[in-house]
């Protein structure tokens, strides 16, 4: 009777498998952080982008009307109906640059921002340009926005129901500037930055939460009061198209946000590095934590006559 001399096939012994299963879940840990590095240099890369198509749009703006966008601009005979007086946000007046221009035919800008069905409804259409793909925190909300332009912030003029208001940046409401009003250079001048910090008037259940918040909307704009005096310069709510450097450093977390913080909410990011911003002169360069106080807010002036020798 023949019988096989070949041996029978030899099997993992127990050790041997947990060995395996241990380099696997090694390489599995070292792949990725690896994976997670490659994402977030990829999205803020993205985030880069859309800063720079910011200011492309602006600089066309300002090539057409010979001036850059008010932060927000409030017509008192047009704009004062409700419970105060909103106008047309600069992130709507630059859509038409920004090759969205079939948003902005739709839109009514005598009625203001949010106050019509209509531009209610155009609110609800996401802009992939202000979004920053590394806000994960609101994915749920794709009619976001993560961009802000820059009111300023070494000189506080007064404090409103909404925080402090400053007039010392580009972006104000109803005061717009021309790139040659910019006195310290717009290399070194802070247009637009970006935010992921929630603010206590946003979207989602968080509305009027100041310990969760939401984003904010991408057509939702400004605000002034209407007595004792129409959007009166000492008392103005513009914290959702523009915001201060006056209170608080780059990633500054807000824990429980009050009524009157909306204007100061800080830029905020989640690079890891630091925050980028847009300059006047349309670079976009990161700013690091370790940025002073005194750097930062200079930085945030149009015409602070100051120089700013300190890297950022």
């Amino acid at each position: 009777m023949f019988r096989s001399r070949l041996s029978p096939r030899a099997a993992f012994t127990l050790i041997e498998l947990l060995v395996v299963i241990a380099i696997i879940a090694i390489l599995i840990g070292l792949l990725v952080p690896a994976v997670q590095k490659v994402r977030e240099a990829a999205a803020r890369s993205q985030c880069q982008n859309n800063l720079h198509q910011i200011g492309v749009a602006l600089h066309n703006y300002h090539d057409q009307f010979k001036r850059l966008p008010a932060g927000a601009e409030v017509d008192i005979t047009k704009h004062c109906a409700g419970g105060d007086c909103r106008g047309n946000s600069m992130w709507e007046k630059i859509l038409p640059y920004m090759e969205q221009g079939n948003i902005d035919t739709q839109y009514q800008p005598d009625t203001g921002w949010n106050t019509t069905p209509n531009n209610g409804t155009l609110g609800n259409l996401p802009i992939p340009m202000y979004i920053c793909p590394s806000d994960g925190q609101w994915e749920a909300y794709p009619t976001r926005r993560n961009y802000f332009g820059v009111a300023g912030g070494r000189t506080v003029a007064s404090h409103g129901w909404r925080g402090d208001v400053c007039f010392d940046g580009l972006f104000t409401i109803n005061k717009p500037k021309r790139l040659s009003d910019v006195r310290d250079g717009t290399s070194q001048t802070f247009a637009v930055g970006e935010s992921m910090h929630a603010t206590k008037w946003g979207l989602g259940p968080g509305y009027n939460n100041g310990a969760v918040g939401g984003p904010v909307g991408w057509l939702t704009g400004s605000a002034c009061v209407k007595t004792p005096t129409l959007c009166a310069d000492v008392n103005q709510s513009y914290g959702r198209d523009v915001r201060n450097t006056s209170k608080f450093p780059i990633n500054y977390t807000i824990a429980n946000i009050a009524d009157d913080q909306d204007n100061d909410i800080p830029f905020t990011s989640r690079h890891g590095a630091g925050v980028q911003f847009l300059f006047a002169d349309g670079h976009v360069n990161m700013v690091t934590p370790d940025i002073t106080m005194a750097t930062y807010q200079s930085l945030s002036t149009y015409n602070g006559r100051d120089v700013v020798s300190e890297g950022y």
